[in-house]
């Protein structure tokens, strides 16, 4: 999602696709209580396995993670 939209998934192995051209990128996302853990894929490859979502305190706009650029 990008360009002022967001999307939210409440089930496990919930999943979101984003295409982007360039070298990097960063994913702003929602962190709370209920958040979990993501595991990212770039072009299929797994990337990380250990994005932790987990907030104690609701915090939006949180960068969770980035490939700079």
């Amino acid at each position: 999602m990008s360009g002022g939209t967001a999307g939210l998934a409440m089930d496990s192995n919930s999943s979101a696709t984003v295409t982007f051209t360039g070298t990097g990128i960063t994913w702003v996302g929602y962190r709370d209580q209920w958040s979990g853990i993501a595991k990212v894929y770039v072009d299929g490859v797994l990337r990380t396995e250990a994005v932790d979502t987990y907030m104690e305190a609701q915090q939006a706009q949180s960068p969770a993670w980035k490939i700079p650029a």
